[in-house]
């Protein structure tokens, strides 16, 4: 939505922080308000990714199409086309989970993820031509999006990028109303997937997360609730299973990174994921508060939120009518 009333009431000191994902409207406060204090911080609900369907489209049931799609997407030009530059690659558990996520130095190097693309292009184009991806109906390359205006710009340069690198025209895309959304996705129907956000990343432990993409769907045992077109591998419930049924942390860590090491190998095993992004913050110096938090909890914030009536920025502020 349009931030500027925000911004406004920010600058008039009638609220004392905001946050945005607009890079170029908070630098802009930045830069006009010198005594602000401006920082940036990995946020796991600001990202983009591709949840496909892996297991009854005509197309992406083949292994070679959707290798050719995760090695052709690149990940770089998705940050600076969705995220204004500030955004970094994406495993299969958002980056921000330092402790969780596959470090950006392993995935510099892993097929998909490497630059120059040179080599998975020359890997994507070879698989797309032994699968005679050309052959299979346009219907089974759109992808589908909502009706978000920040949205509106992937059914552009999305299909474009795919297309491009893949030397194909096959990709397309369509936008269908954000209230449709969960009904699509539940349908089942043999549709081509989401194309958007990922949220609901709200625990310091992204286990449970995680499986409710990953596992089986409920209807097949797992713990995937989220994980509409069912897709499942022995593999990958193995290492679910295993990251539950461990207590130490340390080695659950180690698990779901193997899970994600398996996921590269593997299409992406369901969800194409590129890239998370930073939020930036602002804040007036007369505010303290802890955090901000990769993950918000607004309980602590209350808990630890002051205000300091002598800081000289307090001057000015707008006190409560």
């Amino acid at each position: 939505g349009d931030i500027n009333p925000q911004r406004l009431a920010f600058e008039q000191k009638q609220i004392d922080e905001l946050a945005s994902r607009d890079k170029a409207v908070m630098e802009e406060i930045a830069a006009n308000n010198p005594d602000v204090e401006a920082f940036r911080i990995g946020d796991p609900n600001n990202n983009l990714e591709f949840a496909y369907n892996y297991t009854t489209n005509r197309a992406l049931s083949d292994e070679r199409i959707r290798t050719a799609m995760f090695l052709a997407t690149d990940r770089a030009l998705v940050a600076q086309q969705h995220f204004q530059g500030l955004g970094r690659p994406n495993p299969a558990v958002n980056w921000p989970f330092t402790a969780w996520a596959l470090s950006q130095e392993e995935l510099s190097e892993a097929p998909g993820y490497r630059q120059p693309k040179d080599q998975d292009l020359a890997d994507a184009r070879a698989l797309w031509e032994q699968a005679d991806a050309e052959s299979h109906d346009d219907l089974d390359f759109r992808v589908t999006t909502v009706d978000f205006p920040q949205y509106v710009p992937l059914l552009e340069w999305f299909p474009a990028m795919l297309n491009t690198n893949l030397g194909t025209e096959k990709w397309n895309a369509q936008a269908i109303p954000v209230t449709s959304l969960l009904e699509y996705n539940n349908s089942g129907q043999a549709s081509v997937g989401y194309l958007g956000g990922w949220d609901q990343w709200n625990s310091p432990d992204p286990r449970t997360r995680f499986a409710q993409v990953y596992s089986a769907h409920p209807d097949d045992g797992g713990r995937g609730t989220i994980n509409f077109w069912k897709y499942t591998t022995p593999t990958m419930e193995g290492f679910i299973n295993d990251m539950f049924t461990e207590f130490d942390n340390e080695r659950a860590q180690e698990i779901i990174k193997d899970a994600q090491r398996f996921a590269l190998t593997d299409a992406g095993s369901g969800h194409l994921q590129m890239v998370c992004g930073l939020t930036s913050w602002v804040k007036w110096p007369y505010l303290h508060r802890a955090g901000p938090f990769f993950i918000t909890y607004g309980t602590t914030i209350s808990q630890e939120l002051w205000i300091d009536q002598d800081d000289p920025t307090f001057q000015g502020k707008q006190r409560p009518a």
